[in-house]
């Protein structure tokens, strides 16, 4: 039987030589010595200074619907800021693309990963193709040693931040409608949301739920000034230089002002300054459910929920 070898799979034996004695270099780089614990190599790509991917694992990273957006991963280097690709969360909690299917993990040969400083993880708008992160960043994180653990960029503090709100309505008078409006402010006027000034991405927003209606109050920066809402209050007083509402005119349809605030939902929130959307980001700084059988002057205590923030990691391959 005679062997015909065209120029597609020549070889010469020198060749194969070469290849067999890199085969046995490496087994022996591999291989431990006798007596020694087993060596556990780092993968060859990485070792040669060849980083082509990121695998990325989320916690509490809630669903984009579409009309709010998609998220974006971008990392940071010593060139520049280098765009890995878009994701979203399905409601298993898994990574996915746009279209709902898995991503196991983010692949370029279009960043230089070796010399990568941090990641981030953006909002974006759903169709769009972005070339730079936008101001909507919902995670960050500086690698070390190939691994970036990220968080929410928040003001300084704010897991240890407390805040009451009083329930009264200052607008139309003392002991008139008094449970039908909620203030950051005691009994003495003084403001009583303990809260870090608001960050240049990340403005505060609270909101309430009367019989599970989303209502928006406004949004505020630090918590001795007014918010940018008081489409509710009546005009007869001045209301007081703190966050809150007295519902009172206005209501929206399906409700009936004034009312009585028990068992409604409060909540205070961070909102990104640029791409928000009108509804609650998944930035749930404070909660409080009011009680039932409300009659005014009530001081309402909020629970601070920064701890379910979300998280992630990013580690280099």
């Amino acid at each position: 039987m005679v062997f015909r070898l065209s120029s597609a799979n020549r070889f010469t034996f020198p060749s194969l030589a070469r290849r067999a004695g890199s085969l046995v270099l490496l087994a022996a780089m591999l291989l431990p010595a006798c007596g020694d614990p087993p060596v556990v190599p780092s993968p060859l790509p990485r070792a040669l200074g060849d980083v082509r991917g990121v695998i990325a694992v989320f916690e509490g990273l809630r669903t984009l619907p579409q009309e709010v957006g998609i998220y974006g991963l971008w990392i940071t280097s010593t060139d520049a800021a280098g765009f890995l690709g878009t994701f979203n969360i399905n409601e298993s909690g898994q990574t996915v693309d746009r279209y709902g299917n898995l991503i196991e993990r983010f692949t370029t040969y279009d960043v230089n990963l070796a010399k990568a400083l941090s990641v981030v993880v953006s909002v974006e708008l759903f169709n769009s193709n972005p070339e730079a992160p936008s101001g909507n960043i919902i995670l960050q994180g500086p690698f070390s040693e190939g691994v970036a653990q990220m968080s929410v960029p928040v003001p300084n503090a704010i897991e240890s931040a407390t805040g009451t709100y009083r329930v009264q309505t200052p607008t139309d008078g003392p002991d008139t409608n008094e449970a039908s409006g909620i203030w950051a402010i005691d009994a003495e006027g003084n403001p009583t949301l303990d809260l870090p000034e608001a960050t240049a991405g990340y403005v505060y927003e609270h909101f309430i739920y009367i019989d599970g209606r989303e209502i928006i109050m406004g949004r505020f920066n630090v918590a001795d000034e007014l918010d940018t809402i008081n489409a509710y209050d009546d005009d007869l007083f001045p209301p007081p230089e703190v966050p809150g509402d007295d519902f009172l005119r206005n209501e929206p349809g399906g409700l009936d002002f004034p009312t009585n605030l028990g068992g409604s939902r409060l909540i205070v929130t961070l909102e990104p300054r640029v791409l928000d959307s009108i509804t609650p980001s998944q930035l749930v700084v404070f909660e409080a459910f009011l009680p039932l059988g409300l009659v005014g002057g009530e001081t309402i205590t909020m629970t601070n929920l920064t701890a379910n923030f979300p998280t992630g990691t990013v580690t280099q391959f």
